[in-house]
């Protein structure tokens, strides 16, 4: 395998769901082609998860990515340590998994500093695992944000027909959201996202935003955000000679994008965008963490507990990522 590939580091995810699971049956069923996969997290625990699914791929301990055999048919594992077998059950939440995730996106952050990383995949955590750990990340995009030092990451969902970010912080009450809305974030959060797109191949994108308030605010009638805020953020962008259109009202925006109008979105909060996105293109959306050094993929699906240990969870989302990562530009 040539050598100016870089590594595609895939970290375990909770131990307890079923991100070990389709992290081997992802690996068996596309081994990247650009792109050096290693896998970081507990060696045991992808052992017996190897024996679950009567997995026929060789799991092989490493202590360094160099040492890595990068050919299909071999699995690299970095060996973390963590979580022991004793230390967790299959399907149940736990500090011992919820602290192996953290510490191995924690090694994937350190990998990337000293290495050629192309993206770091992570398999889905559990936000109370890693409570009870004594992390007190809300999501992933706080989570990054303390390992990097970068302050404004952004999600950016990603599926075959749009292209979705949201201004920052994401996780907020509806309340606060509406209050989070500012000229600076809208401003902030669109270059993000064009310079992320550009990235991803698309040299010169459109930008949709979203209006906050129904039918855009009505001229003032249905709220004023539209006026003081989200069109002077607009204003911004375009005085940089970027390509950004709206606010559109929100009922009728992922119509359009759906169409193909636009190359990606700005919405004003959470559930905004995410819902029309999962309505649409469940199964096939993948997270995209931008606005830091590398970036940060994983699923839009959760650990799954339901169904861990039982061989029979999906991979087709993992499989997605890794096609799409494996593609990106260094």
């Amino acid at each position: 395998m040539s050598e100016n590939k870089g590594y595609m580091i895939i970290t375990m995810g909770d131990a307890a769901g079923i991100g070990p699971e389709i992290v081997l049956k992802s690996i068996k069923n596309y081994y990247p082609q650009f792109s050096k996969p290693i896998i970081i997290g507990s060696l045991e625990v992808f052992q017996m998860t190897s024996e679950i699914i009567d997995s026929k791929l060789i799991l092989k301990k490493v202590k360094n990515p160099d040492d890595g055999d990068y050919d299909p048919g071999v699995v690299n594992i970095l060996d973390i340590g963590e979580p022991s077998l004793e230390g967790i059950s299959m399907g149940e939440v736990s500090s011992a998994s919820g602290k192996a995730s953290f510490l191995a996106v924690q090694k994937a952050h350190q990998m990337s500093l000293d290495h050629n990383v192309k993206a770091i995949i992570s398999a889905p955590i559990h936000k109370q695992a890693m409570k009870e750990a004594g992390y007190s990340f809300v999501d992933e995009t706080q989570m990054m944000s303390h390992l990097t030092g970068s302050s404004n990451p952004i999600m950016l969902l990603i599926s075959d027909s749009m292209r979705m970010g949201t201004i920052f912080p994401l996780h907020l009450s509806l309340k606060e959201a509406c209050e989070n809305v500012s000229a600076e974030k809208i401003f902030i959060s669109l270059q993000i996202i064009r310079e992320n797109l550009q990235k991803f191949n698309i040299p010169n994108p459109i930008i949709a935003v979203a209006a906050l308030n129904p039918h855009g605010g009505e001229g003032g009638i249905l709220g004023t955000e539209e006026i003081t805020e989200i069109i002077p953020g607009i204003k911004l962008a375009k005085e940089k000679g970027w390509d950004v259109r709206g606010p559109f009202p929100a009922d009728t925006l992922f119509y359009k994008a759906v169409k193909g109008e636009f190359d990606g979105i700005l919405t004003m909060y959470h559930d905004q965008g995410r819902i029309a996105m999962k309505t649409s293109d469940f199964g096939k959306i993948i997270i995209a963490m931008i606005g830091v050094p590398v970036p940060f993929l994983t699923v839009a699906h959760g650990t799954a507990h339901d169904i861990a240990g039982k061989g029979i969870a999906d991979p087709s989302n993992f499989i997605h990522i890794l096609k799409f990562a494996d593609k990106l530009k260094q």
